[in-house]
């Protein structure tokens, strides 16, 4: 159980930047320190300008493509899923994965393809 105010109010505190808030749990009717929160001051959302710059850079490196492609297509040629398996190789969430391998396509590094039916 999680103690919160009016027993004990999260107290937050602030220094180079970080707010620390300590996390309280009851035990034995005695409040127990059982962890922090960090979290830097000024979390500012990014843009949806620089998220997309973010990803263009990300996309466009040759060796990137080079390598998605590649695995891409030794995927396909074992008979797993290629998209996952891009993902797998480049540390990136299947959906960027998905985004990526279009871009591959629209670019003719990768042939076009029936949405549902994997081709390379």
């Amino acid at each position: 159980m999680s103690v919160s105010a009016p027993f004990l109010p999260p107290v937050t505190t602030s220094r180079d930047g970080w707010r620390v808030t300590p996390i309280w749990r009851l035990g034995d009717d005695v409040p127990v320190l059982v962890g922090v929160t960090i979290l830097a001051e000024d979390l500012t959302p990014l843009s949806r300008q620089t998220l997309d710059q973010l990803r263009g850079e990300i996309f466009a490196d040759p060796d990137r493509r080079a390598l998605a492609a590649a695995v891409y297509k030794q995927a396909l040629d074992r008979g797993e899923r290629p998209t996952q398996a891009v993902a797998d190789a480049l540390g990136m969430a299947v959906t960027s994965a998905y985004n990526f391998v279009t871009d591959l396509r629209r670019d003719g590094l990768l042939p076009p393809t029936t949405p549902g039916k994997a081709v390379a």
